[in-house]
């Protein structure tokens, strides 16, 4: 069963999500989730489900503007620097800033083993 936008917005803290925002990271989770690694088809859409949730989490708390979480900032002149680059996405670092993807970490550790994902 193909996991919908449906699917992920009944998921906790993600009913407001639109239905175009569900839809795009789940078109992007197909990328990024396999289902040669994840199978049954059961714990592929669960790992899915997992992934997109992080990836909208992570849209809501930082917006797509910015690189991530704040780790330095100054106000005269602005400055701003991210915690998480753009070259960390997918990392083990990207994932591990919401619950949902240190559940896709936990998940993936006990289908792929002990890994560090690294872009």
């Amino acid at each position: 069963m193909a996991v919908t936008a449906a699917d992920i917005q009944a998921m906790p803290g993600l009913s407001a999500v639109t239905t175009d925002d569900a839809n795009f990271w789940l078109g992007l989770a197909a990328d990024f989730v396999s289902d040669a690694y994840f199978t049954p088809e059961a714990t592929h859409d669960q790992a899915v489900k997992l992934w997109t949730a992080h990836a909208l989490t992570v849209q809501i708390n930082a917006g797509m503007d910015s690189a991530g979480p704040v780790r330095s900032k100054r106000v005269g002149d602005v400055q701003v620097g991210f915690a998480i680059t753009d070259a960390a996405i997918g990392s083990s670092e990207w994932l591990g800033s919401t619950q949902w993807g240190r559940l896709f970490l936990q998940m993936t550790r006990r289908y792929l083993g002990n890994v560090t994902l690294a872009v």
